[in-house]
């Protein structure tokens, strides 16, 4: 049976579009692994509103980190 996951989350556009959003600083992705010989999955822990904000100048890069599957498993609660 395929799971369904909601998405929830918040963006305070006037804040994100502020300057005290600087988007030179990396944001944080994790490649999350499901099942088995699977690919990995891209999952954004930290950053929204940096990738908000470029979004909206229409920046096609930003600056980010990228841990791996091991990475995001010895960084779980």
């Amino acid at each position: 049976m395929a799971q369904t996951h909601t998405a929830v989350f918040v963006v305070d556009e006037a804040r994100a579009m502020s300057e005290e959003i600087d988007t030179t600083i990396p944001v944080i992705l994790v490649l999350v692994q499901g099942e088995p010989d699977t690919r990995p999955q891209l999952l954004l822990i930290d950053g929204l509103h940096r990738l908000y904000k470029a979004y909206r100048e229409h920046k096609e890069v930003i600056p980010c980190y990228a841990l791996t599957p091991e990475e995001e498993r010895q960084c779980r609660l």
